[in-house]
């Protein structure tokens, strides 16, 4: 087993415990489980117990080459179905996760290009220098947005809005609300983007 980074928090849990099942439990069950290092150490020579070490969450492109490190879990998500986004995805939307601008930052910042769809444009979006692929996009440089793709799928809050409905490719049949136009894309994600500038969200370790 390898031995902790600066940034890993250890846990130990006492297996004599009640309670060390459901903790147990809970962390097989964790999304970012392949993110945990475990093991074991005897305390006084009598508890036997289970530990682990929890790094900062990192994910990346397909290519493997630009990636990000998140600090916190998203707790807002919207699919974007204008051409540009269609465009720059290949796909028929794009379907993003919202933080704090801080709390996910690229690993390496070398590995990633910032492009603009328009002269005059609140998003700048990074893309992998090798197999161009979205990895990040900054909206006004205080919210930062990232492909839900790149997380697991338990990990991720539910889709609030679709925006720019009217271009979809095809329809998506589900409960979210849908809109078309600019005004009402504002207007749709003005709370949730609000919930996330002002809330912490749940911070990893």
């Amino acid at each position: 087993m390898s031995a902790p980074t600066s940034d890993q928090i250890i846990c130990f849990i006492d297996l004599r415990t009640d309670a060390a099942n459901d903790t147990l439990g809970c962390l097989n069950e964790c999304p970012f489980r392949r993110n945990y290092l475990w093991g074991s150490t005897v305390d006084n020579q009598s508890a036997v117990r289970t530990f682990c070490a929890m790094e900062k969450v990192r994910a990346h492109c397909n290519c493997g080459k630009a990636g990000v490190t998140l600090s916190a879990m998203p707790s807002t998500r919207f699919r974007c179905h204008c051409t540009i986004c269609q465009k720059v995805y290949g796909s028929g939307f794009s379907d993003v996760v919202v933080f704090r601008r801080g709390q996910v930052k690229p690993s390496d910042p070398s590995q990633i290009k910032w492009t603009h769809s328009k002269k005059i444009t609140p998003l700048a979006r990074g893309l992998c220098i090798h197999c161009n692929e979205p990895v990040l996009a900054y909206f006004y440089g205080i919210l930062a947005f990232m492909p839900a793709r790149l997380l697991p799928e338990i990990s991720l809050p539910e889709v609030s809005k679709d925006i720019y409905y009217e271009t979809r490719i095809s329809d998506v049949l589900d409960e979210v609300p849908k809109s078309s136009g600019l005004i009402a894309a504002y207007a749709g994600l003005s709370i949730p983007f609000l919930k996330v500038m002002l809330n912490r969200g749940h911070t990893l370790p």
